[in-house]
């Protein structure tokens, strides 16, 4: 069957059997099949303030709610939410088979989902990992003849062994330091040295090897561009690469809250500038090898590409690859299902359940590379000395409010509409509520909501336009007292 629209999409996924269950953190993350698939669920560790809209488009089983704290879970991700008796207990009184929909998969949830027989929608853990490391990575751009930032990766020893000078003479004044063992991606465990003070702060942070409880083996150093962080989702199928449009990622935004790391990820903005056909080209291109490179690893299904926009000489370089959901979803997905545009979610989740469907693949590449407009922006905590109000804000639909020069809530909603919507904007993905200190948020990269925008947040120069940065002043100061 051809996968032409929302209508073709829909029908080849009420062929499902069973139960299709979306499984994380928050539920905000696994909303977009609820408007596909009938009896479509949420399974989720956080208990936030957004749950009630949420529950009005698909169940949602939330453990925090069920079983109180989460302070004395071990970890925090899809594994330790799963192997909980009240999920699993929640899990049995469905049909089967129960088809489990991951942001990604761990080793101890794959023997766990054999154990239940439970069918993971996601990639093998060994897989991913594999493919996310920066040695394969590095590999891959050298083979595949991407453009390459100079640098490499080198034993942890050499950071103390080595000074400042010697990698200076080497990749610059300035230059990237990573920590390839710290996987939790957007921004943690990367640091931009500037100077040799940079150097030597960021080396006695490091000292006894290890950083946000991982073991230090290895650094990567790369040297350091000027340019636009932007990115893509692309989606590896049995017949292609299916590829979205550019979309520019926000990095380090000025707002409260102190961050010891660098390149921090903190959202997306669609539509403040329109990128030049032969960029979109570029990208597109490396998209593609990258994604068929994958693909002849036995990868499927969604990955995301990051990417810098050297603002000197114009070129695309290939940062990153995650091979997992990304953070522009559900943001995209959701801008995409309000034009009639098939999510990517869709073919990602045909490819993994085998249901027999092709793409026209003109047609798709030109609906995926339509201008969008609009934005999401990601609160974090900051300073673990401010504290959580008791009533956070409510989740939902704001509008300025004149009068008082601030804002005041509307409405419960994950949609724009009225006639001012540049005026609007959406907290969602959270405030967590439940406890003045929930589990995991001594994290200065604590979540505390996502907000989105009808309208693109930042300028064309990257820059947070006056009423997105007032609008998450306001909302932080609404969560943290």
């Amino acid at each position: 069957m051809l996968l032409r629209n929302i209508e073709d999409a829909r029908a080849l996924l009420g062929s499902l059997p069973g139960t299709l269950v979306g499984v994380g953190v928050t539920a905000f993350g696994r909303v977009v099949p609820s408007r596909l698939v009938d009896d479509y669920r949420a399974l989720v560790l956080r208990r936030t303030a957004d749950l009630s809209i949420l529950r009005r488009c698909m169940e949602v089983f939330c453990l925090e709610e069920e079983a109180g704290s989460l302070l004395g879970l071990d970890g925090l991700n899809s594994y330790s939410l799963l192997a909980h008796s009240r999920t699993r207990s929640y899990l049995k009184g469905l049909p089967d088979p129960k088809i489990l929909f991951l942001y990604q998969s761990y080793p101890e949830l794959e023997e766990l989902a054999r154990e239940e027989g439970w069918l993971l929608i996601g990639n093998r853990a060994s897989l991913r990992l594999r493919l996310s490391s920066r040695a394969f990575f590095d590999n891959l751009v050298l083979e595949e003849g991407l453009p390459g930032l100079r640098g490499g990766i080198y034993p942890f020893s050499s950071l103390v062994q080595q000074g400042y000078g010697h990698w200076a003479n080497y990749l610059g004044e300035k230059f990237v330091l990573q920590l390839p063992e710290v996987r939790q991606g957007g921004g943690r465990g990367t640091f931009f040295i500037r100077s040799e003070a940079d150097y030597r702060k960021v080396t006695e942070r490091l000292r006894d090897g290890t950083w946000r409880g991982t073991t230090l083996e290895t650094i990567s150093l790369h040297e350091y561009r000027e340019g636009v962080s932007v990115s893509l989702v692309a989606c590896v199928t049995h017949s292609g690469v299916l590829v979205s449009g550019l979309q520019r990622q926000m990095v380090d935004l000025p707002l409260p809250g102190s961050v010891w790391e660098n390149g921090i990820f903190c959202g997306h903005s669609w539509g403040e500038i329109e990128w030049a056909p032969d960029l979109q080209a570029e990208a597109e291109r490396q998209a593609v090898l990258i994604g068929r490179r994958f693909g002849r690893e036995g990868y499927r299904g969604i990955l995301g590409i990051d990417f810098l926009l050297d603002h000197e000489t114009g070129r695309l370089y290939p940062l990153e690859v995650n091979p997992r959901l990304t953070g522009a979803l559900p943001m995209l997905s959701l801008m995409h299902l309000s034009r009639g545009v098939v999510p990517l979610e869709v073919p990602h989740l045909l490819e993994f359940l085998g249901i027999p469907y092709e793409v026209e693949e003109g047609l798709a590449r030109e609906r995926y590379l339509e201008p969008l407009k609009g934005g999401h922006l990601l609160l974090f905590r900051g300073s673990e000395e401010e504290g959580f109000r008791e009533q956070p804000l409510r989740a939902g639909l704001y509008e300025r409010d004149f009068r008082s020069e601030g804002f005041r809530w509307e409405k419960e909603a994950m949609q724009f509409g009225g006639a001012a919507p540049h005026r609007q904007f959406i907290v969602i993905d959270g405030p967590p509520v439940g406890e003045t200190a929930p589990a995991g948020s001594e994290d200065p990269l604590f979540r505390l909501c996502r907000i989105l925008f009808p309208v693109p947040p930042v300028g064309p120069d990257g820059s947070l336009i006056r009423e997105a940065e007032a609008a998450a002043r306001w909302v932080r100061a609404g969560i943290i007292r």
